[in-house]
């Protein structure tokens, strides 16, 4: 800024596209010279995102046995006289929330930090040393140092491919059901036009079996196809073919406690989806799902980003298995 006796001109200009950076700005008058400073205060700090919660029970006091016990006190034989599917349906539900509430309520919970499954210790350590030859390499300036800290930033690199490569191949030898076997290896896809070509490789490498899409078939006009009951049997192994982390759906009811008081609510549940398959009715309450956003890329806040995939009810998942079976048996 200009100043002299009788005016003053703005002849230097500050400009910004960010004005959220701008802390405070103005003119600093100074005595040197007839030239006052004009003066801002930026604020480079990473603004701090706000924390996500989510609602989950909560199994800190979770007990298996006192939860086997209290489902063993409820009357689930009187669920048979109800001929409605869907209050037979709220019937059981509220007898089962009501006794899961009491040992795992559903609680709001801050997800801290994003999990990483194949990070180590000795990675970790392994990073905190760049870091610190990365911050020595700058302030030295020196080309040995620079050396070093690519070096030991290339082990970093190969160390967390290495762990991952390792935990990924755990994970599909240990997963025996195959869509649990490909939910692992539809994580380490990357996003874009290379996606299928990963998949291609994916195959080979593992030697995944691939699925043939079979030629609609004839199906003559007598072969009608009807829904028939199943046994306590039948819906047990069904149970037990689901992966126990599976994401809960509404009522926060994930598949591994449905597995805990299999023995107790087999018969109730069953008498359920009988009715259901006769009736060829499907139940409000299983209509509904939690709808949760999954980032594809960029901006998490755009819509279009993101990609919306519904949480079904643990027990829902179970008549259309059901159902699916019985439709698989009729076609093939």
């Amino acid at each position: 800024m200009w100043v002299t006796l009788q005016s003053s001109s703005l002849i230097d200009v500050i400009i910004t596209t960010s004005e959220s950076l701008i802390v405070k700005s103005g003119v600093v008058e100074v005595n040197i010279s007839d030239h006052f400073l004009v003066s801002c205060e930026l604020n480079f700090k990473k603004p701090k995102l706000k924390p996500t919660y989510i609602n989950a029970g909560s199994f800190k006091d979770y007990d298996r046995n006192q939860f086997v016990m209290d489902l063993a006190q409820i009357r689930w034989h009187e669920n048979f006289s109800i001929d409605d599917e869907n209050e037979k349906l709220s019937s059981f539900s509220g007898h089962f929330l009501s006794i899961l509430e009491k040992l795992a309520p559903v609680k709001s919970m801050k997800i801290r930090y994003r999990w990483c499954p194949f990070m180590s210790r000795e990675i970790k350590e392994l990073m905190k040393n760049r870091d610190k030859l990365h911050k020595l390499a700058r302030r030295t300036k020196m080309t040995t140092d620079w050396e070093n800290y690519r070096v030991c930033r290339q082990a970093v690199k190969k160390a967390l491919r290495e762990s991952e490569r390792k935990y990924v191949q755990n994970e599909i030898h240990k997963n025996s059901n195959r869509s649990s076997m490909w939910k692992v290896i539809r994580n380490c896809l990357p996003l874009g036009i290379k996606a299928s070509e990963s998949a291609t490789a994916l195959l080979t490498k593992y030697n995944l079996p691939t699925i043939d899409l079979p030629v609609p078939a004839q199906i003559p006009v007598s072969g009608q196809f009807h829904f028939h009951p199943v046994s306590c049997s039948d819906v047990q192994q069904i149970i037990m073919s689901f992966s126990s982390n599976k994401a809960p759906g509404l009522d926060k009811v994930p598949m591994s406690i449905i597995k805990d008081a299999l023995q107790c609510i087999l018969p109730a549940l069953t008498d359920i989806i009988n009715c259901l398959l006769l009736t060829s009715e499907y139940p409000t309450l299983w209509k509904m799902a939690e709808v949760v956003p999954l980032l594809k890329d960029g901006d998490h806040e755009i819509a279009d980003n993101n990609r919306s995939v519904s949480l079904l009810i643990a027990v829902s998942k179970i008549c259309e298995r059901v159902v699916l079976n019985q439709l698989t048996d009729y076609i093939y």
